[in-house]
């Protein structure tokens, strides 16, 4: 093809084309081929960093970097400030914590997680081995064995299901919060730097507002809402299901408390209508230019750590502060980080379910006696005060007036002598739990550790992997691995 005419060139790309049954498209001129040409860095190659949630949380993250947009007029569309998008997330997260408020005290809490008779027999014991069905003669029904067992198995297969519909968004919250917190993603990633910023106010230049140090803490609070609510909507969901009475309201209830994490998307579909905003449903994050970098390295804090610290100089033997950029390791080790996060979060989770099969206690019962104690400023450690200081702000922007329904509930229930006034404690029932179940605990551990944390660690070495097993990596392997 080198020795033959431009005209034979172009002419045999025809027809070939043609034969194929393709049109040639018009952009494929004699000059220009038929595979363009690798991005270059002035090309702003995109990052993916992961999936955006179509909702109103994650449109302060993409505000921050200049993807919400309103066309107040024709030519360039106006971009939205992330504070304004922070401050319509404020209603919807009153609202969503006032619903998860109100279903914990609108909960029975004597409800057993399983009922245990003489004639039944107890279930969880039945389910794990450990006792043997009884089939029943006379009077009662030779299938009420069967269905005691078999509805609390229908309820652990709904709180696993409604677990994994929920994962999702838990992870991309994490996620997020992990890429925002790191601080070279303010410079890495292509955002408005404050010397474009003409807008001033009683000759005020308002360019301040699109420092790191004013657009990092409007992200990280929206991430953290949207992670509060998700974790609380799934750690409520395992009491409901488990409060169920019969298999058809477990999956009904299932659906119901699903809707809470929904009103997200919800909402964002509101706004936009009412505000004009434009969708950002095909936003994608895109690494700076070098001269965007240098003025956007210039307005942080982060540089002067750098210039401190050299991004060579190992620390610990084993890290380097190049590796937090953008092209250097920055999106496998973050997803490394999710991944623990993630392990940690269905450790909890998976002990806060055997705990309620065990005692036969629903959780969101000892929810209810933590905030009765957060509520009266009980307490011995330092992490109650502080977060008794929290929920009692935290109950004067509720829709309801909890307070009252919580004292009179934790004056019942919540006294040192009652199974309810019993938390979940990370390592003291976590020990008791494994020693009394080290089958059920070993399987969960490993199940969950090579479903969260080991395909991270494959992502993030596969570099390293398949130059070992191909003898030599491919020329910009690297690259490629890092933003896939």
């Amino acid at each position: 093809s080198r020795l033959a005419p431009t005209f034979s060139h172009s002419h045999l790309q025809t027809q070939l084309c043609n034969l194929a049954g393709f049109k040639m498209s018009a952009r494929y001129t004699e000059k220009e081929p038929l595979l363009p040409d690798k991005k270059t860095e002035e090309e702003e190659p995109e990052l993916h960093i992961g999936e955006i949630e179509h909702g109103v949380y994650f449109s302060v993250v993409v505000a921050a970097f200049g993807g919400i947009t309103q066309d107040v007029s024709e030519g360039t569309p106006l971009k939205i400030h992330p504070i304004i998008m922070i401050l319509l997330c404020i209603p919807l997260f009153i609202a969503q914590l006032s619903i998860i408020v109100m279903l914990r005290l609108d909960q029975d809490l004597e409800i057993p997680v399983y009922e245990i008779s003489d004639a039944v027999g107890n279930p969880w014991k039945q389910m794990i081995g450990r006792e043997v069905q009884t089939v029943l003669s006379g009077s009662h029904s030779d299938l009420s064995t069967l269905t005691g067992v078999t509805l609390l198995k229908a309820k652990v297969l709904m709180v696993v299901v409604l677990q994994l519909i929920f994962f999702s968004k838990l992870q991309n919250a994490l996620r997020f919060l992990v890429f925002l917190l790191n601080p070279t993603t303010w410079t890495d990633v292509k955002r408005a730097d404050k010397s474009e910023v003409k807008l001033s106010i009683c000759g005020i230049n308002l360019g301040f507002l699109y420092n790191a140090l004013v657009l990092a803490p409007i992200t990280w609070l929206a991430c953290l809402m949207k992670l509060l609510v998700s974790y609380n909507v799934l750690v409520d969901s395992m009491s409901i299901i488990l409060a169920s009475s019969g298999v058809k309201e477990a999956i009904f209830n299932s659906l119901a408390v699903s809707f809470i994490g929904e009103l997200n998307t919800y909402f964002f579909y509101f706004v936009s209508k009412v505000f004009h905003f434009n969708e950002f449903d095909k936003f994608t994050f895109q690494k700076s230019t070098k001269d965007l970098q240098k003025k956007l390295t210039e307005s942080t804090v982060w540089h002067r750590v750098e210039e401190a610290v050299k991004p060579e100089t190992q620390i610990c033997g084993c890290f380097k502060l190049r590796y937090l950029h953008r092209g250097n390791g920055a999106n496998r080790l973050e997803w490394c980080f999710v991944g623990f996060l993630m392990f940690f979060v269905y450790f909890r989770q998976f002990g806060v379910m055997m705990d309620a099969l065990h005692e036969n206690v629903l959780p969101m019962s000892r929810d209810v006696c933590t905030f009765y104690h957060w509520q009266m400023g009980h307490g011995g450690n330092a992490w109650d005060h502080a977060a008794s200081k929290v929920f009692k702000v935290a109950e004067h922007v509720l829709i309801i007036n909890a307070a009252p329904a919580i004292e009179l509930r934790g004056d019942k229930y919540c006294n040192d002598k009652h199974k309810y006034n019993r938390r979940y404690d990370m390592v003291t029932t976590t020990a008791s739990l494994m020693h009394e179940y080290p089958r059920l605990w070993s399987t969960c551990l490993t199940t969950t550790a090579m479903s969260l944390i080991m395909p991270q660690v494959f992502f993030a070495l596969n570099s390293q992997i398949r130059s070992k097993f191909l003898g030599s990596e491919p020329k910009g392997e690297e690259e490629k691995s890092e933003e896939p």
